[in-house]
């Protein structure tokens, strides 16, 4: 049974389910911009997944009334002042980065939803929902998950020169956020085994206490192989950091060059919530940016995707969608991290602007070439990224969960 109450809906009228099958609640993030992109796709399959070996109930939390709701303050840090921040900073604050996602709304209304069901078992997805596992700890009982999808704090760590000073602070900030967090679940999803392996060694924490539960995507049929593609794609949220540095790097190095080695192609920057430094900036002419767009769909056809991140990191989605769809894809190495892609196998890599037009220039012209690449990289998501690998991961989970708890 999935009931999806939307942020201002009434808690579940039947919240009973069949004997033998584990209640689960599934809590994620009601704001519209969360619908399209890597976090509403994984609340999606995982939704699904949950669904197939268990009585699924979402709840999505969000204000009711955007423009008069009373949000915490992001300076009421009462889980957060006893957390300590390492490596010490003098005078730095101890402030929630999550502070915006918060309204105490949501928070009763989830309340009263987890009270009416008696879940066995309560996910939160998403970091920024923090707060709410702290409400619902003292009344959802054991079996508390977080899905933090990735390890937030080193996203934010200075990995290259582009990234310093209040990049740092921020990393701080998430690192004390996610110790409260081990603290407060008595589990822990991510998407990957080097997020795993990342959070171990960020903050001590038992490796048996996380589990790895990957992202995936729906998986078409093989893609049929068309006219070369005519369009460069970097999709992406376009209000995280190392993405809007990234962008800024394909208008000013990527796309001259490559006007003057594929004068045909178009790039094509696309994203939610992009902010002054993207929509008022001039732009090249080969270039045009297409912000908050409601369906990627039509931008996936004919494209080459381009991830040519230096620092941060991510779900990754829009590797393993550009993969399933038969989409070329030229990247640095930090770009796809976390997902078991083979450089000139599945994807061309470059990490130099120079670099990642020689490798556009080539999937653009080189019709063997291009067809190598997706069809390995098509073989690669159908075994390793669909749908089928997120439901064992989570039978595994529940099975585990219920063996611990003598259920």
């Amino acid at each position: 049974m999935t009931t999806n109450p939307g942020p201002a809906g009434a808690a579940p009228e039947d919240s009973a389910a069949p004997a033998g099958r584990p209640r689960i609640l599934l809590v994620i993030n009601g704001a519209a911009d969360r619908r399209v992109g890597g976090y509403g796709m994984r609340c999606r399959v995982i939704a699904e997944a949950i669904d197939v070996v268990a009585d699924l109930f979402t709840v999505e939390v969000g204000c009711p009334r955007p423009a008069s709701c009373a949000h915490r303050r992001p300076e009421d840090n009462s889980l957060l002042q006893s957390v300590e921040i390492r490596p010490p900073r003098d005078r730095l604050p101890v402030l929630d980065p999550c502070g915006g996602f918060y309204c105490p709304v949501a928070d009763a209304r989830l309340l009263e939803h987890v009270r009416r069901l008696e879940p066995h078992m309560t996910v939160v997805s998403g970091l920024e929902l923090f707060r709410y596992l702290d409400s619902v700890r003292d009344v959802a009982g054991s079996g508390l998950v977080m899905d933090l999808h990735n390890v937030e704090s080193q996203m934010w760590r200075a990995d290259t020169g582009r990234s310093a000073g209040s990049w740092d602070v921020k990393a701080e900030q998430f690192a004390a956020v996610e110790r409260a967090v081990l603290s407060m679940a008595d589990g822990v999803w991510v998407c990957s085994d080097d997020d795993r392996r990342l959070l171990a060694a960020t903050h001590g924490v038992d490796p048996g206490q996380v589990a790895v539960v990957p992202n995936a995507v729906p998986i078409p049929e093989p893609p049929v192989e068309g006219a070369a593609p005519q369009r460069v794609l970097f999709p992406g949220t376009l209000d995280y950091l190392p993405n809007v540095v990234a962008a800024h790097l394909i208008l000013d190095e990527i796309c001259p060059l490559l006007a003057r080695r594929a004068s045909g192609a178009q790039v094509v920057i696309a994203g939610a919530r992009p902010g002054v430094s993207l929509m008022r900036r001039p732009y090249p002419h080969n270039a045009r940016l297409v912000p908050d767009p409601t369906d990627l769909e039509p931008l996936w056809r004919g494209s080459v995707l381009l991830v040519p991140l230096l620092t941060g990191g991510g779900s990754r989605f829009k590797i393993l969608e550009a993969f399933a769809r038969g989409c070329p894809v030229v990247s640095t190495a930090k770009g796809i991290e976390g997902i078991d892609a083979v450089p000139g196998v599945h994807y061309l890599r470059a990490e130099t602007a120079e670099d990642q037009v020689d490798a556009l220039a080539t999937v653009l012209d080189d019709a063997l070439s291009r067809g190598r690449l997706t069809a390995a990289a098509h073989e690669l998501v159908s075994g390793r990224y669909g749908t089928r690998s997120v439901l064992e991961s989570i039978r595994g989970v529940i099975q585990s969960w219920v063996n611990s708890s003598g259920g």
